[in-house]
């Protein structure tokens, strides 16, 4: 009898002990993805070149990943699967190099910027410039009717 009830007890803190370990690993999961988005969403305000923000991307992606399969190495003590654990970590060892060839790859910041902020000048500078010659072509054909009706002239 005394063994029965203590293997019932055992059973139960082993249960409990896998139910607090997937607890851990489902809180440290959701952790990491709202820490993925978060940091995401900054990067996408400030960054300029697309193959960077790529790259910042895929390393995050990849550093989130890593982190899951060290929660789920630590905490995942009774059934540890080795392949699986390699093979994840494996991938997101080549989502981290990929993110940091892409970001290496990518752009000057400085001169992205800069390249940006020349295109929205010449795009104002070209409807600035239809703006005044929409203006002028108003002023003559007034002008012109003026001349014809031998009225005063105002040029405002």
């Amino acid at each position: 009898m005394c063994t029965k009830k203590a293997l019932i007890r055992q059973e139960s803190f082993k249960v409990k002990d896998s139910l607090a370990t997937n607890s851990v690993t489902v809180l440290g999961i959701f952790a990491s993805f709202i820490a993925f988005l978060t940091i995401e969403v900054q990067i996408l305000k400030t960054v300029c070149d697309y193959s960077r923000i790529l790259g910042f991307s895929i390393f995050i992606l990849g550093a989130v990943l890593l982190f899951v399969v060290f929660i789920i190495y630590f905490t995942d003590s009774q059934n540890k699967k080795t392949v699986q654990i390699v093979t994840m970590s494996l991938v997101a060892g080549i989502m981290v190099f990929a993110g940091v060839f892409f970001v290496a790859r990518g752009e000057d910041e400085y001169v992205c910027k800069l390249n940006r902020l020349d295109g929205d000048f010449q795009k104002l500078q070209i409807k600035l410039q239809k703006d005044n010659e929409t203006w002028l072509l108003e002023k003559t054909e007034e002008f012109n009717l003026l001349k014809k009706e031998g009225g005063q002239v105002s040029l405002k």
